[in-house]
């Protein structure tokens, strides 16, 4: 399990987003397709396949959101040197602003509501 910093806001739709770095090279399966681009100096590359599923699981309430991440945005894998095989950087769109509408087909997570309602420690 992976715990998440969740910001409250409510003046912008998805304004924030939450990444983490993950080693799950050797549980891919299929062989990576690689998104590489290169601006200035700086090669990026990105995992474009295969798509990774997430699933969400509220500690509250129980309900879980489950979505893969397509269209223009691929995992991160790193800057200038191909590090597939140590890490991927994982994230998610989310919003608390009650106006905004989730979108799990672009990753866009509604919380702070009674179905993902935030947590207080």
């Amino acid at each position: 399990m992976i715990q998440a910093l969740i910001n409250n806001q409510t003046t912008t739709a998805f304004a924030f987003g939450t990444s983490f770095q993950i080693n799950i090279s050797d549980k891919i399966v299929q062989t990576p397709v690689f998104y590489v681009i290169t601006i200035g100096d700086t090669t990026y590359y990105s995992l474009q396949f295969p798509f990774i599923l997430y699933k969400l699981e509220s500690e509250q309430t129980g309900k879980t959101k489950v979505f893969s991440r397509g269209g223009s945005f691929y995992p991160v894998i790193s800057e200038n040197i191909n590090k597939f095989d140590r890490q991927i950087t994982l994230g998610w769109k989310y919003s608390a602003n009650t106006s905004s509408t989730e979108n799990l087909s672009t990753g866009d997570i509604l919380v702070g509501n009674a179905e993902f309602s935030f947590r207080f420690l």
